[in-house]
This record gives structure tokens, sequence and C-alpha cells, in this order.
């Protein structure tokens, strides 16, 4: 799925892809199953996904769906419908429920207007995760420094002893 380009000295330039595999969080999601998901949904009318800069050179998943004339529906069931069809880390983290698309001038859904309208800190889950990463942070950097630890080539945890607030040599 790589497009690259050959320099005259050999090297090769990359370009992009050619289909719309992306990369979160160590995974590779096809958007195109991402939005088969949602389309699923039988008053979905069109759905698009996209991803979203997360900062740190990651990117998350957002979609966003149009529903059909005369029905309702809300964001918390399409997420609840697309995380019974795919795996965790392919469920977007935002899905927005919009009256109409963005449309290009030849009619297409514009996702680059989309994604510069998508705000990644409201997502719920990714204020989960960034709690998640602080409480770790505070711990590691509560920790003291263990110059001698063999834990590297143990299978036990090294963690047990910080957690408990004892220092020492590993568990």
């Amino acid at each position: 799925g790589d497009l690259v380009e050959e320099l005259p000295d050999g090297n090769l330039k990359y370009l992009g892809r050619k289909d719309r595999q992306v990369k979160t969080r160590g995974y590779r999601v096809e958007l195109d199953e991402v939005e088969s998901a949602l389309l699923s949904l039988p008053v979905v009318e069109e759905a698009a996904a996209f991803t979203v800069p997360e900062g740190q050179g990651s990117n998350v998943i957002e979609a966003a769906v149009t529903v059909k004339e005369g029905s309702v529906l809300t964001s918390d069931a399409v997420m609840n419908h697309v995380a019974e069809r795919l795996p965790h880390y392919a469920v977007p983290a935002r899905i927005r429920v919009m009256d109409a698309f963005p449309r290009t001038s030849t009619g297409k859904i514009n996702r680059r207007e989309l994604e510069a309208g998508a705000t990644p800190e409201n997502s719920s889950r990714q204020a989960r995760e960034l709690k998640a990463t602080k409480t770790t942070e505070s711990i590691w950097s509560s920790a003291p420094a263990q110059r001698d630890c063999s834990c590297r080539s143990s299978t036990k945890t090294s963690l047990l002893p910080i957690l408990k607030g004892q220092s020492g040599a590993c568990a």
C-alpha cells in the first residue's frame, strides 16, 4: 500500500499510501472497515472515518455519520454498535452525528474539513488515557532510582515494590 518515488540517486522517497490504512497506537487500521461498520447501522445514511493528530506523532481515529431522513441517532448508540463489530483499537475515539457532511466541489465528502473540525481533546477515552498516563508518570517520578536493579533480566515485576512504597531491590 505504500507509494514511493525513485530519486535520481537511487534512494526512495515516501509519498504516502494508496489505500486508507492508518497506524494508531501500534495497530494498523483500514478506515474503510471502520466506515463499513458505521454503515451497517440501518439508520446511517453516510459515514466518514478519519484520523486526527494526537501529539507525539500518534493519530486517533474519529468518525462522523449522517442519518436517514426521519431517523434519530445518538453518538453513544453508534459507538456501542461499532464496538460490537470492530476490534477495540479500531473503534473511533469520537463519533459525531451530523445533519450533513461538508462537500468538495465535486460533491464528495470533504474529509479534510471534517478532520479540521475534530477536537480530540473532547474524547472521553482520550481523557481517561491522559489521566492514566499522568498517574503512571507520577508513580515513576516518585520511584527511587535503582542503579543496581537486575529486573530487566528477571521475570518478576519491578513495579510491586514501587507501588507498595518500598525502595531497594526488585521484588
